[in-house]
């Protein structure tokens, strides 16, 4: 099974449905991460583009305890 999201360039291939939301959330999560922190200076045009394509997606973020 598999998606992609042209916008954020993401694709993703997974056994089941369950499994494609999982690696969804992360590799949305890495992204915002590595993307919300970067300098525009540094990023390319495009990665400028999905990096404020990502923040507006976002409008807070709350750390859950997984213990």
């Amino acid at each position: 099974m598999g998606m992609s999201n042209e916008e954020l360039d993401i694709f993703l291939v997974s056994p089941d449905i369950e499994q494609l939301k999982e690696d969804f959330e992360e590799e949305f999560f890495v992204m915002w991460d590595v993307y919300s922190k970067e300098s525009d200076e540094k990023l390319t045009e495009n990665a400028r583009r999905i990096k404020y394509k990502i923040l507006s997606f976002v409008k807070g973020v709350s750390i859950e305890d997984q213990n």
